[in-house]
């Protein structure tokens, strides 16, 4: 699976502290992946989001966790301490069996 997950914020971030040595995507089938990303902006160009591109593809029913350390910054609300949350991968329609 090849999906890319997005994060939404309450606020705006400090998009130069959200990179790979802050957040990290983790599949407990494939390891750490590495990402491309890109921001998603509300109305007035604020950053309120980042749409993260994983390097590897997921397994289905592979689980994938995510976490944000703390040393992400949201100028707005400081005092952010990190957050970490997983799902599970799957698909929308069909098995995902495949053979040759």
């Amino acid at each position: 699976m090849n999906s890319p997950i997005e994060i939404h914020f309450l606020a705006t971030v400090d998009t130069l502290t959200l990179n790979e040595s802050t957040t990290f995507v983790i599949g407990n089938q494939c390891g750490y992946s590495g990402y491309d990303h890109e921001f998603i902006l509300d109305s007035l160009n604020h950053p309120t989001g980042v749409r993260l591109y994983p390097a590897a593809d997921f397994k289905i029913g592979e689980i994938i966790q995510l976490i944000l350390t703390g040393n992400v910054q949201f100028p707005a609300s400081p005092g952010f301490t990190g957050f970490a949350w997983s799902f599970t991968a799957e698909t929308r329609n069909g098995s995902a069996n495949f053979s040759s």
